[in-house]
């Protein structure tokens, strides 16, 4: 299955085949840029029907409708939303959806901090991520370390 593809596959995933959406706490130029060097990133103002096209990079969209989104394509949220981690979870909304989330566990401040946080993360995520079929999980990325499964 190919990033934007519909529903998860039902075999262990190759690297290659992970897709990704940034969620509104990051910015859009930050998917932009990964996207002109070909990595596999799209942010949420981008996906059709969520963006606001009075402003460019804004999503004004429901948490709800990111994750069923994301669910339905196969790719992998990335967001600073502590929601996701805990409330999303206890309400069930993440396993409705099968959406897949990767949640940094401290506030991203700026372009630079941005890019250089997704991009160290994204060394190790298609491996780590690939070792487990696509479905209903919750991983944090610290500032230091691995990206492990909550």
């Amino acid at each position: 299955m190919s990033p934007g593809t519909s529903g998860p596959p039902d075999r262990p995933r190759q690297p290659d085949e992970l897709g990704f959406v940034l969620d509104a706490q990051i910015s859009y130029r930050v998917a932009d840029a990964l996207a002109l060097v070909g990595l596999p990133f799209l942010h949420v103002s981008k996906v059709p029907g969520f963006g606001d096209p009075a402003v460019r990079g804004r999503a004004p969209v429901e948490d709800a409708d990111i994750a069923k989104w994301c669910g339905v394509t196969g790719r992998i949220l990335v967001t600073a939303d502590g929601d996701f981690k805990g409330r999303w979870v206890r309400s069930g909304l993440l396993a409705r959806h099968g959406a897949e989330v990767i949640v940094f566990t401290e506030e991203l401040v700026g372009l630079r901090e941005q890019h250089l946080r997704i991009t160290t993360g994204y060394s190790h995520w298609p491996a780590r991520l690939a070792a487990h079929q696509a479905g209903h999980r919750v991983w944090l990325q610290g500032r230091r370390g691995l990206l492990q499964l909550m």
